[in-house]
Protein backbone atom coordinates (compact mmCIF):
# COMPACT_ATOMS: atom_id res chain seq x y z
CA UNK A 1 0.00 0.00 0.00
CA UNK A 2 1.57 3.26 -1.10
CA UNK A 3 1.28 6.41 0.98
CA UNK A 4 0.50 8.59 -2.04
CA UNK A 5 0.59 8.55 -5.82
CA UNK A 6 3.25 11.17 -6.41
CA UNK A 7 6.50 10.10 -8.04
CA UNK A 8 9.60 11.07 -6.06
CA UNK A 9 13.23 11.61 -6.96
CA UNK A 10 15.82 10.51 -4.41
CA UNK A 11 18.45 13.24 -4.10
CA UNK A 12 21.18 14.40 -1.75
CA UNK A 13 24.41 13.11 -0.30
CA UNK A 14 25.51 10.15 1.75
CA UNK A 15 27.27 6.85 1.22
CA UNK A 16 25.96 3.88 -0.69
CA UNK A 17 23.86 2.61 2.24
CA UNK A 18 22.10 5.95 2.60
CA UNK A 19 21.47 6.14 -1.13
CA UNK A 20 19.88 2.70 -1.34
CA UNK A 21 17.74 3.33 1.74
CA UNK A 22 16.42 6.63 0.40
CA UNK A 23 15.49 5.04 -2.95
CA UNK A 24 13.66 2.26 -1.10
CA UNK A 25 11.74 5.01 0.71
CA UNK A 26 11.03 6.76 -2.57
CA UNK A 27 9.67 3.47 -3.92
CA UNK A 28 7.43 3.23 -0.87
CA UNK A 29 5.96 6.58 -1.88
CA UNK A 30 5.50 5.61 -5.53
CA UNK A 31 6.63 2.53 -7.50
CA UNK A 32 7.99 4.66 -10.35
CA UNK A 33 10.19 6.84 -8.13
CA UNK A 34 13.81 7.10 -9.23
CA UNK A 35 17.25 8.20 -8.11
CA UNK A 36 19.43 11.10 -9.21
CA UNK A 37 22.48 8.82 -9.26
CA UNK A 38 23.57 7.22 -12.50
CA UNK A 39 25.77 4.60 -10.81
CA UNK A 40 22.63 2.72 -9.69
CA UNK A 41 22.52 1.30 -13.22
CA UNK A 42 25.83 -0.43 -12.45
CA UNK A 43 24.57 -1.84 -9.15
CA UNK A 44 21.16 -3.14 -10.14
CA UNK A 45 19.63 -4.80 -13.20
CA UNK A 46 16.61 -2.50 -13.32
CA UNK A 47 17.48 0.32 -15.78
CA UNK A 48 14.58 2.45 -14.55
CA UNK A 49 16.00 3.11 -11.08
CA UNK A 50 17.97 6.02 -12.57
CA UNK A 51 16.11 8.72 -14.50
CA UNK A 52 18.75 8.68 -17.27
CA UNK A 53 18.34 12.37 -18.03
CA UNK A 54 14.53 12.40 -17.93
CA UNK A 55 14.51 13.97 -14.50
CA UNK A 56 11.08 14.34 -12.90
CA UNK A 57 9.43 13.89 -9.54
CA UNK A 58 9.26 15.54 -6.14
CA UNK A 59 12.78 15.72 -4.63
CA UNK A 60 13.30 13.78 -1.42
CA UNK A 61 16.35 13.15 0.75
CA UNK A 62 16.27 10.98 3.84
CA UNK A 63 18.53 8.40 5.44
CA UNK A 64 15.42 6.63 6.80
CA UNK A 65 13.25 3.83 5.50
CA UNK A 66 9.89 5.56 5.77
CA UNK A 67 7.17 4.49 8.19
CA UNK A 68 3.63 5.50 7.19
CA UNK A 69 0.53 5.96 9.36
CA UNK A 70 -0.94 2.80 7.80
CA UNK A 71 2.07 0.77 9.02
CA UNK A 72 0.14 0.01 12.20
CA UNK A 73 2.54 -2.80 13.08
CA UNK A 74 5.09 -0.13 14.04
CA UNK A 75 3.98 1.17 17.44
CA UNK A 76 4.86 4.42 19.13
CA UNK A 77 8.13 4.01 20.97
CA UNK A 78 9.44 1.06 18.94
CA UNK A 79 12.70 2.84 18.22
CA UNK A 80 14.84 3.49 21.27
CA UNK A 81 17.92 4.60 19.34
CA UNK A 82 16.85 7.42 17.02
CA UNK A 83 14.25 9.41 18.90
CA UNK A 84 14.40 12.81 20.58
CA UNK A 85 14.75 16.42 19.47
CA UNK A 86 16.14 17.42 16.11
CA UNK A 87 19.92 17.61 16.28
CA UNK A 88 21.82 20.63 14.99
CA UNK A 89 25.53 21.16 14.71
CA UNK A 90 25.73 23.08 17.98
CA UNK A 91 23.14 21.23 20.06
CA UNK A 92 23.58 18.56 22.71
CA UNK A 93 23.34 15.00 21.43
CA UNK A 94 20.35 13.08 22.66
CA UNK A 95 20.74 9.31 22.52
CA UNK A 96 22.94 6.66 24.07
CA UNK A 97 25.63 7.11 21.40
CA UNK A 98 26.14 10.82 21.92
CA UNK A 99 28.44 11.03 18.92
CA UNK A 100 25.85 10.33 16.24
CA UNK A 101 23.94 12.86 14.18
CA UNK A 102 20.55 11.81 12.86
CA UNK A 103 17.14 13.25 12.16
CA UNK A 104 14.73 12.23 14.90
CA UNK A 105 11.07 11.28 15.21
CA UNK A 106 9.98 12.05 18.74
CA UNK A 107 7.28 9.36 18.86
CA UNK A 108 9.76 6.55 18.12
CA UNK A 109 7.79 5.20 15.14
CA UNK A 110 11.05 4.53 13.30
CA UNK A 111 12.66 1.30 12.21
CA UNK A 112 16.18 2.54 11.49
CA UNK A 113 18.95 0.90 13.56
CA UNK A 114 16.53 -1.59 15.16
CA UNK A 115 17.14 -4.73 13.03
CA UNK A 116 15.47 -7.81 14.57
CA UNK A 117 13.19 -5.67 16.72
CA UNK A 118 11.28 -4.65 13.58
CA UNK A 119 8.06 -6.68 13.07
CA UNK A 120 8.20 -9.16 10.20
CA UNK A 121 5.04 -7.66 8.70
CA UNK A 122 6.99 -4.48 8.07
CA UNK A 123 10.28 -6.03 6.91
CA UNK A 124 8.29 -8.13 4.42
CA UNK A 125 7.03 -4.88 2.86
CA UNK A 126 10.61 -3.67 2.42
CA UNK A 127 11.81 -7.02 1.09
CA UNK A 128 8.98 -6.99 -1.45
CA UNK A 129 10.24 -3.66 -2.81
CA UNK A 130 13.83 -4.94 -2.89
CA UNK A 131 12.81 -8.15 -4.67
CA UNK A 132 10.69 -6.25 -7.21
CA UNK A 133 13.04 -3.39 -8.03
CA UNK A 134 16.57 -4.07 -6.75
CA UNK A 135 17.77 -7.20 -8.53
CA UNK A 136 21.57 -7.22 -8.43
CA UNK A 137 23.29 -6.36 -11.71
CA UNK A 138 24.54 -9.57 -13.40
CA UNK A 139 28.02 -8.02 -13.71
CA UNK A 140 28.23 -7.90 -9.93
CA UNK A 141 26.39 -11.17 -9.40
CA UNK A 142 29.02 -13.05 -11.39
CA UNK A 143 31.76 -11.91 -9.00
CA UNK A 144 29.57 -12.86 -6.02
CA UNK A 145 29.14 -16.33 -7.51
CA UNK A 146 32.87 -16.71 -8.12
CA UNK A 147 33.58 -15.85 -4.51
CA UNK A 148 30.87 -18.17 -3.17
CA UNK A 149 32.30 -21.07 -5.16
CA UNK A 150 35.54 -20.63 -3.21
CA UNK A 151 33.83 -19.84 0.11
CA UNK A 152 30.30 -21.27 0.12
CA UNK A 153 29.67 -20.72 3.84
CA UNK A 154 31.01 -18.15 6.28
CA UNK A 155 30.10 -15.73 9.03
CA UNK A 156 30.39 -12.02 8.32
CA UNK A 157 31.51 -8.88 10.12
CA UNK A 158 31.16 -5.21 9.21
CA UNK A 159 33.52 -2.81 10.99
CA UNK A 160 32.50 0.86 10.91
CA UNK A 161 35.26 2.78 12.65
CA UNK A 162 34.60 6.25 11.15
CA UNK A 163 38.26 6.64 10.28
CA UNK A 164 38.64 5.20 6.82
CA UNK A 165 41.87 4.70 4.94
CA UNK A 166 42.50 5.18 1.22
CA UNK A 167 41.06 1.74 0.48
CA UNK A 168 37.56 2.98 1.32
CA UNK A 169 35.75 5.78 -0.49
CA UNK A 170 32.25 7.02 -1.28
CA UNK A 171 31.19 8.53 2.00
CA UNK A 172 32.86 6.11 4.40
CA UNK A 173 35.10 8.69 6.01
CA UNK A 174 32.88 11.76 6.47
CA UNK A 175 35.92 14.00 6.95
CA UNK A 176 37.93 11.61 9.11
CA UNK A 177 40.26 13.20 11.63
CA UNK A 178 39.44 16.69 10.37
CA UNK A 179 35.74 16.39 11.17
CA UNK A 180 34.97 16.73 14.92
CA UNK A 181 31.85 14.54 14.67
CA UNK A 182 33.66 11.82 12.72
CA UNK A 183 36.55 11.97 15.17
CA UNK A 184 34.15 11.66 18.10
CA UNK A 185 32.46 8.67 16.50
CA UNK A 186 35.85 7.05 15.93
CA UNK A 187 36.74 7.57 19.59
CA UNK A 188 33.44 5.98 20.55
CA UNK A 189 34.30 3.03 18.35
CA UNK A 190 37.71 2.65 20.00
CA UNK A 191 36.40 3.03 23.56
CA UNK A 192 33.16 1.07 23.31
CA UNK A 193 32.34 -0.75 20.10
CA UNK A 194 35.65 -2.45 19.34
CA UNK A 195 35.60 -4.57 22.51
CA UNK A 196 32.01 -5.57 21.82
CA UNK A 197 33.05 -6.76 18.37
CA UNK A 198 35.78 -8.84 19.98
CA UNK A 199 33.26 -10.37 22.37
CA UNK A 200 30.96 -11.31 19.50
CA UNK A 201 33.83 -12.78 17.48
CA UNK A 202 34.76 -14.94 20.45
CA UNK A 203 31.30 -16.49 20.32
CA UNK A 204 30.96 -17.05 16.60
CA UNK A 205 30.34 -20.69 15.75
CA UNK A 206 32.07 -20.41 12.39
CA UNK A 207 35.83 -19.74 12.25
CA UNK A 208 35.67 -18.50 8.64
CA UNK A 209 34.64 -14.82 8.69
CA UNK A 210 34.02 -12.44 5.81
CA UNK A 211 35.18 -9.02 6.98
CA UNK A 212 34.16 -5.66 5.53
CA UNK A 213 35.62 -2.49 6.98
CA UNK A 214 36.19 1.21 6.41
CA UNK A 215 39.77 0.79 7.66
CA UNK A 216 42.15 -1.99 6.69
CA UNK A 217 44.21 -1.43 9.84
CA UNK A 218 41.23 -2.60 11.89
CA UNK A 219 41.18 -5.80 9.85
CA UNK A 220 44.85 -6.43 10.63
CA UNK A 221 44.25 -5.83 14.35
CA UNK A 222 41.47 -8.39 14.37
CA UNK A 223 43.57 -10.93 12.49
CA UNK A 224 46.24 -10.58 15.17
CA UNK A 225 43.70 -10.79 17.99
CA UNK A 226 42.00 -13.92 16.60
CA UNK A 227 44.70 -16.09 15.01
CA UNK A 228 42.45 -19.16 15.28
CA UNK A 229 39.97 -17.65 12.83
CA UNK A 230 40.34 -17.10 9.10
CA UNK A 231 39.27 -13.69 7.84
CA UNK A 232 38.49 -13.23 4.17
CA UNK A 233 37.68 -10.33 1.88
CA UNK A 234 36.91 -10.34 -1.82
CA UNK A 235 40.29 -8.72 -2.52
CA UNK A 236 41.95 -11.82 -1.05
CA UNK A 237 40.58 -13.78 -4.02
CA UNK A 238 40.75 -11.19 -6.77
CA UNK A 239 41.60 -7.54 -7.31
CA UNK A 240 38.90 -4.90 -7.23
CA UNK A 241 37.05 -5.99 -10.38
CA UNK A 242 35.41 -2.65 -11.22
CA UNK A 243 36.81 0.76 -12.09
CA UNK A 244 33.92 2.27 -10.13
CA UNK A 245 34.41 2.20 -6.36
CA UNK A 246 30.62 2.27 -5.99
CA UNK A 247 30.41 -1.10 -7.72
CA UNK A 248 33.26 -2.48 -5.62
CA UNK A 249 31.61 -1.19 -2.44
CA UNK A 250 28.34 -2.82 -3.43
CA UNK A 251 30.06 -6.14 -4.20
CA UNK A 252 31.54 -5.94 -0.70
CA UNK A 253 28.07 -5.26 0.75
CA UNK A 254 26.48 -8.20 -1.06
CA UNK A 255 29.19 -10.60 0.11
CA UNK A 256 28.76 -9.25 3.65
CA UNK A 257 25.05 -10.08 3.40
CA UNK A 258 25.76 -13.75 2.69
CA UNK A 259 27.06 -14.51 6.20
CA UNK A 260 25.20 -17.26 8.05
CA UNK A 261 25.97 -15.29 11.21
CA UNK A 262 26.38 -11.52 11.02
CA UNK A 263 28.03 -8.91 13.25
CA UNK A 264 26.75 -5.48 12.21
CA UNK A 265 27.04 -1.84 13.25
CA UNK A 266 23.83 -0.30 14.59
CA UNK A 267 24.50 3.21 13.31
CA UNK A 268 25.73 2.21 9.85
CA UNK A 269 23.31 2.32 6.93
CA UNK A 270 25.82 0.10 5.09
CA UNK A 271 25.22 -2.58 7.73
CA UNK A 272 21.47 -2.02 7.54
CA UNK A 273 21.23 -2.48 3.78
CA UNK A 274 23.43 -5.59 3.97
CA UNK A 275 20.97 -6.94 6.55
CA UNK A 276 18.00 -6.37 4.24
CA UNK A 277 19.93 -8.00 1.38
CA UNK A 278 20.39 -11.01 3.69
CA UNK A 279 16.56 -11.33 3.76
CA UNK A 280 16.69 -9.96 7.33
CA UNK A 281 18.88 -12.67 8.85
CA UNK A 282 17.86 -13.17 12.49
CA UNK A 283 21.21 -14.69 13.46
CA UNK A 284 22.93 -11.36 14.06
CA UNK A 285 24.75 -9.38 16.75
CA UNK A 286 24.72 -5.60 16.80
CA UNK A 287 27.42 -3.38 18.25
Amino acid sequence: MYNNKVKHLATGGGGIGNQIKKLISAKRLHPDSQTDLGYFSDLFANPNLYHNGKRSGVPMCTWRILVFPEDIEIPTGLNTHTRGIEITANSQFDWYDQYSHWSFNEDGRNVDCEYTKIPKIYTDKILKIINEHFTINPNIEQWVNKFRLEFPQYSSLHIRSYNSDDFCKNGANRGGDNNPRAKARHNYYINNQRNLIYEYLDNLKNDLVYISSDNRNEIELIKTRFPQKTFIHYTDLFEKPFTSDYSNDFLDMVLLSKGIEMILCRISTYSEVAWYLSECNQNIKIY
